[in-house]
């Protein structure tokens, strides 16, 4: 009955009406038409994979339980730079530390508008670890677009590619953030092709900047302060 209840006060008239869904979610093993409630990826799992219990820990420490006996395996295939187990936990460490020393702390929020970077992980992880919101945004969206996922998520800072500078740079002023800090997708290239990739980049036409920005060198120096481990839940 109170199973019941609860889907009868779903916001069913907020749905927009071109998607064809029951309107009268029904039980006893039948579809509603909500997938949160039917599950159907449920079908493509094995009675086991049904009855495994999610750990009740974070991400962070997930990882870390996961991978404390192949530490030395690679974690990030970067182009070629291989990064182990322990090389990515050591970095979200130093991270989390930098991000702390920034003032975020559990609960704020930081935008990252940036592809899939190994930096864009020890931040996601590392945000994570502190219990901060990692507030994901996609580069390649419009600029007036990027500010408003900034603005209403109440991010505190927003990391960005270098590349999507020219974006940023013209909502900066609008942004409610503290700081912006860039990231360059060189940094974990193997030596050669960083070599070949700055070159690159010193051809390139550069926008001025007329807001405060951070590099990602100077705010990843940035990580004197001391985060105490935390217990494994299991």
């Amino acid at each position: 009955m109170k199973e019941q209840n609860k889907i009868q006060n779903l916001h069913i008239n907020k749905v927009p009406q071109k998607i064809n869904i029951i309107k009268e979610p029904i039980l006893d093993g039948k579809l509603t038409g909500y997938a949160s409630i039917d599950k159907p990826w449920l079908k493509y799992y094995d009675e086991k994979a049904k009855s495994d219990k999610v750990p009740e820990t974070n991400l962070y420490l997930y990882l870390k339980h996961v991978s404390q006996n192949r530490l030395e395996y690679t974690a990030i295939n970067y182009f070629g730079n291989k990064i182990s187990y322990k090389e990515l936990i050591d970095n979200i460490d130093k991270v989390s530390s930098s991000l702390l020393n920034a003032g975020i702390k559990s609960g704020d929020s930081v935008s990252i508008c940036a592809p899939s970077l190994p930096e864009v992980m020890y931040i996601f992880f590392a945000l994570n670890k502190i219990g901060a919101v990692a507030n994901m945004i996609d580069p390649r969206i419009l600029p007036n677009q990027i500010e408003v996922f900034v603005n209403q998520s109440d991010s505190k800072i927003l990391i960005t590619l270098d590349m999507v500078s020219p974006k940023i740079e013209k909502i900066a002023n609008n942004l409610n953030v503290e700081k912006i800090i860039t990231l360059s997708a060189n940094t974990s290239l193997p030596i050669i092709k960083k070599i070949i990739k700055t070159l690159k980049d010193k051809t390139a036409k550069k926008i001025p900047i007329t807001f405060k920005y951070t590099n990602w060198s100077k705010f990843i120096n940035n990580n004197k302060y001391s985060l105490c481990e935390l217990p494994f839940s299991y």
